[in-house]
């Protein structure tokens, strides 16, 4: 039974990601584009766009939104939803622990170590700056969340 469901959910979320094109707001793909091949960091990279979600979706399983997407956090996976701040500090968590993007984060910053966790929760609201800008479809859950976090949004 657990195999039958399993598998039906699997063609629940496929058929759900599929859909996600013909749901889509206009110019939503123009848009991204923009922003990917026109908005740089301050090294000259292009600037990092991820999905912060309460659903199940991922854009990185959608063909068309895949390039435009460098990381997913999924609600679902930290065991709270939004607006609960720890589902935006994952996000700052993911990008802390990727060297790659260190030159993204404040200059005295010092990296962070993702398997002792040595990092809390105030350092890492502390890493977020100006740069970091959050947009969302939900006022209290994303707008406002983000602003307590110091996002920009």
């Amino acid at each position: 039974a657990i195999k039958y469901a399993e598998k039906a959910f699997e063609v629940w979320a496929q058929a759900r990601h599929d859909a996600i094109l013909d749901n889509m707001a206009p110019k939503v793909i123009e848009t991204l584009e923009t922003i990917r091949n026109n908005i740089q960091n301050s090294n000259g990279s292009p600037v990092l766009i991820g999905a912060i979600t309460d659903g199940n979706s991922n854009p990185g399983r959608v063909e068309a939104l895949k390039p435009f997407f460098d990381f997913c956090i999924n609600a679902e996976s930290i065991g709270v939803a939004k607006p609960d701040k720890r589902v935006y500090l994952e996000a700052v968590r993911f990008i802390a622990s990727q060297r790659q993007f260190t030159d993204l984060l404040p200059p005295d910053f010092d990296g962070i170590n993702t398997s002792d966790n040595v990092h809390n929760e105030e350092t890492l609201e502390n890493i977020v700056g100006p740069y970091w800008c959050h947009v969302g479809d939900d006022f209290l859950k994303d707008i406002v969340a983000a602003k307590n976090m110091n996002m920009r949004s």
